[in-house]
């Protein structure tokens, strides 16, 4: 393994304003580059998406709830699977504590799943600590993909 050198602090000082600077053109390219984005055109979601959710059956505009935004994660839980993907499970177990702001921002959050299962609301075991899988968050299911705008676009084929 390589060791980074021993630099006197004036010499790492010089060093970090050198890299800090560097980071600031980065965070601005990346403010450049999000604020496009942002201004990209919209799409009409034309696909009447039929979601089976904690309120009955729930097209897309259902799962605003009366906001203006919505965030859809998509909740992986394979088949055959007892749990949730970790990444996943852990998201869900934590993103609680978040809604109420996402809410205060006029956003509404749902997660996402393919396929509906019992373990989703059953405990379960993580570590050490038994708790539910989804906690509050809300779960609804949709069955088959869901492509609405804001999905990957078709990757572009590399080169030959």
């Amino acid at each position: 393994m390589e060791h980074n050198l021993i630099v006197t602090r004036d010499e790492w000082l010089t060093a970090r304003k050198a890299l800090l600077a560097k980071e600031k053109e980065a965070t601005r390219a990346l403010d450049t580059l999000s604020a496009e984005r942002r201004k990209l055109p919209w799409v009409k979601v034309e696909k009447n998406y039929a979601f089976d959710g904690p309120n009955g059956k729930e097209t897309l505009a259902d799962l605003f709830d009366g906001r203006s935004q919505l965030i859809v994660y998509h909740f992986m839980f394979g088949s055959g699977w007892k749990e949730g993907c970790v990444g996943c499970s852990f998201l869900a177990d934590n993103i609680d504590g978040a809604l109420v702001h996402l809410e205060h921002h006029d956003v509404t959050y749902v997660l996402k799943v393919d396929r509906m299962n019992d373990a989703l609301t059953q405990p379960a075991v993580m570590g050490a600590v038994q708790r539910p899988v989804v906690a509050e968050s809300p779960f609804v299911f949709l069955a088959g993909p869901f492509d609405a705008v804001g999905a990957r676009p078709t990757p572009t084929p590399a080169p030959a």
